[in-house]
């Protein structure tokens, strides 16, 4: 760091002494001229050149140098140190400009983290700060573009966030707003310059207020990513929902969106009610329990006129016409009439499966304007929130979805000038729904509402890619996952359709919500049963499917490497979860190490191709090769080998094998593996499969077990079944049985 230092001073940068310095992360043993006034913090130096009015922030690993300017000189330096939602650090505030109209700026370091936050107050609409002039050279950049759904691109917007910068080695830095996220943008192009600014319009009350920008460094992708997405939440005191945080998180469900069978549509002898009650007996008599059902705009009132003003015919034109069958904004947010001629209420308890009710934009002319607070097509009225989510809770409904986000940010502008708009809009929707326990999904969102829900404390769900979920969208929707998965948000593929295996594969391993919407009798159980329990809980792994660092560095660079991802299970033994997928242009083959999934180069590991049940070795000197042709995509389970060469794979029959909703607890004994295994009620037996050279012997407490062995390929079967005597628990209120089994090798 003090080579750092000598080498910018020769440059004369440092040509003028400091009128302070804020020295932080300085190493013991490694000289730094800044030592005398330094104040030590992780790994990050803060230099500020006050007579030109520079700052500079450097980081020890990766060797990065960001450099800024205000543009003149800096007045009135403090030093101080304090404590917030991130933890104790140290920080360093001035003023600049006119004296009449000064701004102020703060410089944070966290003790503990090396979080960076770059602050600024008294600010006009079009001052940008931080405003870095040089950053580090050849890094590529990963972000998710200011569209619908925030696909990934790999070069900078102003209104992508946040950027991901990288090298060849995965070492990362990202740069997002950290406040404000609904009127703020990044400026720059990435490469030589990058800066925070807000909107443009922005109102001048707005721009004079504190607002945040956040950059972090480390190493890894992924990893720096997720940092990046606690560090905000933690800021925001956000508590995050687990992926069984509720109901449309734990439990399989059906949905009636864009792309399901029963959208806007209806077998015409039953009408719109009794072809869902029909859809919810189809499930009974096949023994697969729905949670609930998702009912789509087609359920309420609308107007005849689209979010732009374009005049709408009829939805479905073979339907008689009416406030259902249109697609316009939000008229009345009551049940049609037409459709449900009892109400709502009457219709779910019909129903018997609670709801998952969708909502879009209020109409310009809707009469709820007269009544409530709206900004421009947006509800931002508690009253309204209240008004809803007490007619929600007499109708069964236990979740929200706020569809079409994208065109309420547009088509509301105040939204995008002033801050408090946007925050009364996602903040009382969240708060009311909340005080109700309701789940609340978004859909069709812009990068900056996945920022905005660190301030969303209700936010469980997002959709992260197009409607329907089909091939076309695995790529969208694994990158996307990423910015989801770094936000606390579970990703949501959308409805799909049973029969296609890929599709509902990878929504299972999407951790988020699963449902289908399928045509009465073109189900595929079999693929249906491999996602669920027999009580319909989810079994699911624990964090959401990703792209590798591979992955994206390779894509970044323009390399046509075959799409890897993967996730992971671990209740004391981790099962790691590889999907690889050759698109278009891709290479035939890859060639994975453990490393790229995140696994010690000096284990041992067994893969078991999911479908074919195929058993590869696997370690740092013989890498996972995969040959595919194109849009081809393969499965595996990538399990550690045990002392003795023992390694399990879990429950082939579910999509995710050792799922903790199927394998409560696993354990390496000296005697073996002891697992939990989780039986619910209906099934009479689990079967665990797993490699061993020598063959398995087995042991139970509270049931039956038996095993048997192939010989040739190494793989095993033990089936466990509990007794009469086995205890019953609750799992969500579902009757379960728990079985410990000890495994070890002959």
């Amino acid at each position: 760091m003090g080579n750092l230092c000598r080498r910018l001073a020769s440059r004369n940068f440092l040509g003028v002494m400091f009128s302070a310095i804020l020295a932080v992360g300085i190493f013991p043993g490694k000289p730094s001229v800044a030592q005398a006034a330094s104040m030590a913090i992780a790994g990050v130096t803060i230099h500020i050149n006050a007579a030109k009015g520079d700052y500079l922030f450097t980081s020890a690993s990766p060797a990065w140098t960001f450099r800024g300017t205000v543009g003149s000189a800096m007045r009135h330096i403090q030093r101080s140190s304090g404590r917030d939602n991130l933890g104790a650090f140290k920080e360093i505030k001035f003023t600049w400009g006119p004296t009449s109209h000064p701004r102020t700026g703060v410089l944070k370091c966290y003790m503990h983290s090396g979080t960076l936050l770059a602050g600024i107050t008294g600010a006009s609409p079009r001052t940008v700060f931080p405003d870095f002039t040089s950053i580090p050279s050849k890094l590529r950049v990963l972000s998710f573009k200011n569209a619908v759904f925030a696909g990934p691109e790999f070069h900078a917007q102003a209104d992508s966030m946040p950027w991901v910068l990288f090298n060849r080695h995965a070492d990362t830095a990202i740069i997002s707003p950290a406040s404000a996220f609904l009127i703020s943008r990044l400026a720059g192009n990435a490469k030589t310059s990058i800066g925070a600014e807000l909107n443009p319009n922005v109102s001048d009350s707005a721009a004079a207020r504190m607002r945040w920008t956040i950059l972090m460094m480390g190493h890894g992708i992924r990893r720096t990513l997720n940092f990046w997405g606690h560090a905000l939440d933690r800021l925001y005191n956000r508590p995050r929902i687990g992926n069984e945080g509720n109901v449309v998180l734990r439990n399989f469900g059906y949905w009636t969106d864009n792309g399901a069978c029963y959208y806007y549509n209806y077998v015409p002898k039953l009408g719109y009610a009794g072809t869902l009650e029909a859809v919810v007996r189809q499930f009974e008599r096949h023994k697969v329990p729905l949670a609930y059902m998702e009912l789509d705009s087609w359920w309420y009132r609308k107007s005849d006129r689209f979010v732009d003003g374009t005049l709408l015919k009829a939805k479905a034109g073979k339907f008689p016409p009416g406030r259902w069958n249109i697609y316009g904004g939000i008229w009345q947010y009551r049940a049609s009439h037409q459709l449900f001629p009892q109400g709502l209420g009457a219709f779910q308890k019909k129903l018997g499966v609670p709801l998952v009710c969708h909502g879009r934009w209020i109409d310009p002319h809707s009469p709820y304007h007269k009544k409530y607070a709206i900004s421009g097509v947006a509800p931002i009225d508690p009253a309204w929130w209240k008004s809803t989510a007490d007619y929600f809770a007499r109708s069964g409904v236990i979740g929200y979805e706020q569809d079409w986000l994208n065109d309420i940010y547009q088509y509301s502008p105040a939204m995008q000038i002033s801050r408090h708009v946007g925050d009364d809009f996602t903040g009382n929707m969240a708060a009311v729904l909340a005080r109700h326990h309701m789940s609340l999904i978004y859909c069709m969102p812009l990068p900056r509402f996945f920022l905005q829900s660190a301030a969303t404390p209700n936010l469980s769900m997002i959709r992260c890619a197009s409607d329907y979920f089909i091939q076309q969208r695995w790529r969208h929707f694994v990158y996307t996952s990423s910015l989801a998965h770094a936000m606390g948000l579970w990703p949501w593929t959308d409805t799909l359709m049973s029969r296609n295996t890929g599709d509902i594969l990878l929504a299972t391993l999407s951790g988020g919500p699963v449902g289908v919407g399928d045509q009465m009798g073109h189900e595929s159980w079999s693929n249906i049963r491999k996602v669920i329990r027999s009580d319909g809980r989810i079994v699911k792994p624990d964090a959401p499917l990703l792209p590798t660092d591979q992955t994206i560095m390779a894509e970044a660079a323009g390399k046509h490497r075959p799409f890897v991802a993967d996730t992971c299970s671990n209740q004391g033994i981790k099962t790691t979860y590889v999907f690889v997928w050759r698109q278009k242009g891709d290479h035939p083959s890859v060639r994975i190490s453990p490393t790229e999934l995140g696994l010690p180069a000096t284990g041992r590991y067994i893969v078991c191709n999911y479908f074919t049940h195929a058993v590869r070795h696997f370690d740092a000197k013989r890498p996972l090769t995969i040959n595919l042709h194109v849009n081809q995509w393969q499965y595996d389970i990538v399990a550690p080998q045990q002392a003795g060469g023992m390694a399990l794979f879990g429950d082939l029959n579910q999509f995710v094998p050792m799922g903790r909703q199927r394998i409560a607890k696993a354990a390496v004994r000296k005697s073996g593996v002891s697992l939990t295994v989780i039986v619910a009620k209906g099934e009479k037996s689990v079967v665990i499969s797993g490699y061993s050279k020598h063959g398995i012997s087995a042991s139970i407490r509270g049931g039956s077990v038996s095993t048997s062995a192939d010989g040739q390929t190494g793989l095993f079967t033990v089936t466990v079944s509990p007794s009469a005597n086995t205890p019953e628990q609750k799992d969500y209120h579902k009757p379960i049985q728990e079985i410990a089994v000890q495994l070890s090798s002959r």
